[in-house]
């Protein structure tokens, strides 16, 4: 019998001999071994840490929870100082309002019938004094200390400005010897001398004679002489209440 030589390269088949192919194998990356999820209870210590990272696979729960508590309370406290500092921005603003801009004031007393009333509540703006932008007939709130009168605060019209010559005679008020038109006043009023020194007086720079409309009833200029400006405390701008008589006075 003849004996066949069968080469290591050859596939028997049948009798037939044929080369064996090459096989070629695409093989990932990710095809290769690894580690599971399954292995990760059976890695330890720096294996575990550096398959899973410093926290764990799933990380520090505690430790999770910890911080966003931790971060709620500072929203909380974040919010109470926003709210904090608003109102102190506020208070702020208010004070300086209050100081240097605009200012409530309460008539007191009927000096000023029949144009305001006792209890009639008034704004007053404090700007206008600083540049001596008060005119005539604007009624005014001032500060009397260091004139002739007790200290208080009231409440005159301006009759006289700076430079000018106001003389009150035969019950009336006369500016650089013309009669002044008080448009104001009550029927049948007239204008009484209270201090002679006062009678007549030519007002130096900064200086304003003032009086009430109730001519029978009032301290004004005619007691305690001429106002510097810095005694004026504001400039009348509207009456808020009684709501029927809102607005500016005339």
């Amino acid at each position: 019998m003849q004996n066949k030589h069968v080469d290591r390269n050859d596939d028997v088949r049948d009798g037939i001999s044929e080369p064996i192919q090459p096989v070629r194998l695409d093989v990932r990356e990710e095809d290769l071994p690894g580690h599971t999820d399954e292995e990760a209870d059976l890695l330890s210590g720096e294996e575990a840490e550096e398959f899973y990272g410093d926290e764990g696979f799933y990380g520090d729960k505690n430790s999770a929870e910890l911080e966003t508590a931790e971060n709620k309370k500072n929203d909380v406290l974040s919010e109470i100082l926003e709210y904090l500092k608003l109102f102190l921005l506020v208070l702020l603003l208010s004070v300086l309002l209050t100081q240097f801009v605009i200012q409530r004031n309460t008539v007191k007393g009927p000096s000023m019938l029949p144009t305001l009333h006792d209890g009639d509540e008034l704004f007053v703006e404090k700007v206008s004094r600083y540049f001596g932008a008060i005119d005539r007939f604007d009624i005014i709130t001032i500060d009397t200390k260091g004139l002739d009168h007790e200290p208080n605060r009231v409440i005159k019209r301006v009759v006289g400005l700076p430079g000018e010559t106001v003389e009150i005679t035969e019950g009336h008020v006369y500016i650089n010897g013309e009669m002044l038109d008080e448009y104001y006043l009550a029927e049948n009023i007239t204008t009484r001398v209270y201090n002679p020194q006062y009678a007549k007086v030519t007002l130096g720079d900064g200086e304003y004679y003032c009086l009430g409309d109730n001519r029978n009833n009032s301290n004004d200029s005619r007691a305690f002489g001429p106002v510097p400006q810095n005694n004026i405390l504001g400039n009348l701008l509207f009456r808020f209440y009684p709501f029927d008589s809102f607005g500016r006075p005339k």
